[in-house]
């Protein structure tokens, strides 16, 4: 689809079960941005398919090859979010267990962003709070101007510059960089 540019690696932090919020599970995702589209996945998810390939040119046994995938990808999340700049379109993809693999594009809208005052440092990087109500839920998200590319985890995006952290205000959500690496 297109070459990774920048990959960002974000812990996050998510309740499954909001009578429950006590009860939290944790993914890491990456975000990889390429000239023309983004895409934000499950960084086992990734490791798994990288592996497999190598797996295939070596001509490994199949249930040899699954034995040693199965432990890297238990647990990850199988949604692909893909940020199409140029048309300003999302896609999603994703695997719902019974419901089996499903498809979804939809407009790329802008979220409203009013910017705060308070600064912090993520990986780095000196990053500038803004707010925002995006689907029913009020977010905080901390972007740098010194990667000045609007992107972000998940469908967040529209700021001056790259979101390394967003969470939204019942601590229900939470998106936090933990590395940046040029590929």
């Amino acid at each position: 689809i297109d070459t990774s540019r920048l990959n960002i690696h974000y812990r996050i932090s998510y309740v499954e079960d909001t009578t429950h919020t006590e009860k939290k599970s944790e993914n890491y995702m990456m975000l990889q941005i390429g000239k023309n589209t983004s895409k934000f996945s499950d960084f086992f998810g990734l490791k798994a398919d990288a592996l497999s390939t190598i797996f295939a040119e070596q001509k490994m046994d199949e249930i040899e090859a699954m034995n040693k995938l199965i432990p890297i990808q238990k647990g990850s999340i199988p949604i692909n979010i893909f940020k199409d700049y140029p048309k300003n379109k999302i896609t999603v993809t994703d695997y719902l267990p019974m419901g089996g693999f499903y498809k979804y594009s939809e407009d790329k809208i802008k979220p409203i962003w009013r910017m705060g005052n308070d600064t912090l440092n993520i990986c780095g990087y000196n990053c500038q709070n803004a707010f925002t109500t995006y689907r029913g839920r009020n977010y905080i998200a901390w972007f740098t101007y010194t990667v000045p590319i609007s992107d972000g985890p998940w469908k967040f995006w529209g700021l001056p510059g790259l979101i390394l952290k967003v969470l939204d205000d019942k601590n229900e959500y939470s998106f936090e960089s933990v590395a940046i690496e040029k590929p």
